[in-house]
């Protein structure tokens, strides 16, 4: 892997040309699986604030939480996921965005 490739921190990837690496400080780099048919997302996510209520309304303070999964699964079945550490809400929309970013460059693999 010697071109830089496009870098996902939150989900922990790099696409370089046509495949998916893993990418991170404390990641072994290593060869994940092709774009093509590869479909990014979150799993799980429990939105609560710090007492542990459940809630369901946008636009909260830094209080909101998230506890879940991001992942990348591939198109042979295999998947590749980091667990979500606690999130403000802002960070929680830059997941968002490089998810629909990842997605739009396996869409445009196939």
């Amino acid at each position: 892997m010697t071109e830089p490739g496009t870098a996902f921190g939150f989900l922990g990837v790099r696409i370089v040309g046509s495949e998916i690496w893993s990418h991170g400080r404390s990641t072994r780099i290593r060869r994940l699986g092709p774009l093509r048919g590869a479909r990014a997302g979150t799993s799980g996510p429990a939105r609560t604030v710090a007492a542990g209520i459940p809630v369901t309304t946008a636009g909260l303070t830094s209080s909101l939480q998230v506890a879940g999964t991001i992942f990348v699964d591939f198109a042979d079945g295999s998947r590749y996921e980091r667990a979500l550490r606690p999130l403000a809400v802002p960070d929680l929309r830059k997941i968002e965005a490089e998810i629909d970013a990842c997605n739009s460059l396996a869409d445009a693999a196939d």
